[in-house]
């Protein structure tokens, strides 16, 4: 960059720092931004969390939650929008949001990621040029709070960058939006450092004997937060029919997952299902600082998910050559596809727990097949789904020349 010119300011707005898909999409982002482009760089969280420190090693951070009375306005806002008030709540909105930008001076990009960052939209300063990045598929659209105004925002957006084909046809369909606006671009991991988190033959043994898992079973694995989009009710399903359809004397399969609070609604609801089917052979660990331990666990993963664009998990797994099943709701489908016919054969038609079923213990008993269809996925999620892999597309949507 010439000595005169001014680095380009990046905005990043993120709807929380926590562990999961779309933040730490962000963090590895924003991280291979730091250091393959020229640009400054500060991230808005709406709410903290535990991803803050990865966000400050690339820039500066701030957050709605830090400004006095953040969580009031907050509160006032959701009461409003839940009465059906179509207007009122802008106004405790604007009072959260329009302090928090206001501090940050102005900016030549701002990158969106998420559905709900967009409610900054008519509080943004200047005229910056908005990426929004969309893990969002229908059911998630249509249930937001703020979908009324969707037809408004959604003419903001230079262009929408997409997780998935299913996101894209999503975001396609909303009113105002270009067809020609909309790119897909997977989610990423950083492959290597998840391929080196393997914890030792102990910390196995101990993760295993904690749940009481006898050391013979076989592992399943399913992950993500206790609610109805995740499916943990029908994770608690295919455990009970796994077993149901093994013949007597097979070898015991336990079923984990991984993450979630176990407290609120949900969670009573699941732990009823585990109560009344006997499932003692279902194990729930709660939300785990760090979860890539236990995913060493699996000899294959499940995804329950009812709807999810692309989740991160899956990537995970199979980084780790871990055969993964989903239902054909899920966006990950055409992971599965991409490796090969036999991983294809993971995409289960909806809801349909027994044919799940009957794809995980064919896995289950074939040591070798299952060590192929493992090795496939790791190939291409190597090949094609690695930060360094993905990162560049976007750079170049955000009009960030790449450091040779």
């Amino acid at each position: 960059m010439h000595q005169n010119q001014r680095r380009p300011r990046l905005l990043a707005v993120a709807h929380e720092g926590s562990q999961t898909g779309a933040p730490m999409v962000l963090a590895l982002l924003l991280q291979w931004l730091h250091d393959h482009t020229d640009v400054d760089i500060h991230t808005l969280l709406v709410h903290d969390g535990a991803l803050r420190p990865a966000f400050e090693a690339v820039g500066t951070v701030s957050t709605v939650d830090d400004l006095p009375g953040s969580s009031i306005l907050e509160l006032l806002e959701r009461g409003l929008v839940h009465r059906g008030s179509s207007r009122a709540w802008r106004a405790p909105a604007a009072a959260r949001y329009e302090p928090a930008l206001r501090r940050l001076g102005t900016f030549d990009l701002v990158y969106l990621n998420s559905l709900t960052t967009l409610e900054l939209l008519p509080h943004l300063r200047g005229n910056p040029t908005v990426i929004a990045h969309m893990h969002e598929t229908d059911v998630a659209i249509d249930c937001w709070p703020h979908a009324e105004d969707l037809p408004t925002w959604s003419r903001a957006p230079r262009r929408w960058i997409a997780v998935s084909e299913e996101s894209g046809a999503a975001v396609t369909r909303l009113e105002g939006v270009d067809p020609e606006s909309v790119v897909v671009l997977p989610p990423f991991i950083d492959v290597g450092r998840i391929q080196a988190s393997a914890p030792d033959h102990l910390l196995r043994a101990e993760l295993r004997r904690g749940l009481g898992i006898p050391r013979t079973a076989q592992v399943v694995v399913g992950s993500g937060t206790i609610d109805w989009r995740k499916g943990p009710d029908l994770f608690v399903q295919l455990a009970t029919e796994v077993r149901r359809r093994s013949p007597e004397g097979a070898r015991p399969v336990h079923f984990v997952w991984v993450g979630g609070k176990l407290d609120g609604v949900d969670w009573v609801r699941v732990r009823s299902d585990l109560r009344q089917s006997g499932a003692d052979h279902v194990h729930f660990t709660g939300h785990q600082a760090d979860p890539r331990p236990w995913f060493h666990l699996a000899d294959v993963f499940a995804l329950t998910s009812r709807e999810d664009p692309f989740p991160l998990v899956c990537l995970e797994h199979a980084a780790l050559g871990t055969p993964v099943t989903a239902y054909s709701s899920s966006g990950i489908g055409a992971l599965l596809r991409q490796a090969g016919a036999e991983s294809a054969r993971g995409v289960i038609p909806y809801l349909d727990v027994g044919a799940m079923a009957e794809r995980i213990i064919d896995l289950l008993d074939d040591p070798t097949h299952r060590a192929q269809v493992g090795a496939d996925l790791r190939a291409l999620v190597t090949d094609r789904y690695d930060v360094a892999s993905v990162a560049p597309a976007i750079a170049s949507e955000l009009g960030l020349p790449v450091a040779r």
